[in-house]
């Protein structure tokens, strides 16, 4: 019976050992200050998972296609695998697509400006750049988790 009390208690150790390492995204409730009604800045409360993966990325603007199925955060550096430059997407005439462009840097950048062109495929075909919207998707205090019960 002791030994089954004793690795209940060890597995139970272990358990909220893992259960207390940091998640991507949470961010401290307590630190939140009252919402205004005008434009705020942005918070900055959160803390990278990792700060030391910042220290080997290269200095310089990163940029790249990310997926819209994916969360990135501000203080991580984004998971892109092999950094996607090249956005291939398919959809009927008249239909909207939608796409990220991720842009990350190591050093402070003061302001990141964007010039469209028009698009053209391989075969010579060219949608103008008056059909192309860029908007800017900033990071919004909603990085909860989705178990969090601390949120007002």
């Amino acid at each position: 019976m002791k030994k089954y009390i004793f690795i209940v208690l060890i597995l139970q150790y272990f358990m909220l050992t893992v259960s207390a390492q940091p998640e991507a995204g949470r961010i401290d409730s307590s630190l939140l200050p009252g919402l205004k009604m005008h434009y705020q800045q942005e918070f900055t409360l959160d803390v990278a998972v990792d700060p030391s993966r910042w220290q080997k990325e290269k200095s310089g603007l990163h940029a790249a296609f990310g997926s819209t199925n994916a969360v990135y955060f501000r203080t991580d550096v984004p998971e892109i695998h092999g950094g996607a430059k090249v956005l291939e997407a398919t959809g009927w005439r008249g239909e909207r697509i939608n796409a990220n462009i991720i842009v990350w840097s190591p050093d402070t950048i003061g302001q990141v400006r964007f010039i469209v062109s028009d698009l053209k495929s391989a075969s010579g075909h060219v949608l103008s750049k008056k059909n192309l919207q860029l908007n800017m998707v900033r990071y919004v205090i909603s990085n909860y988790p989705y178990d969090a019960r601390e949120v007002t």
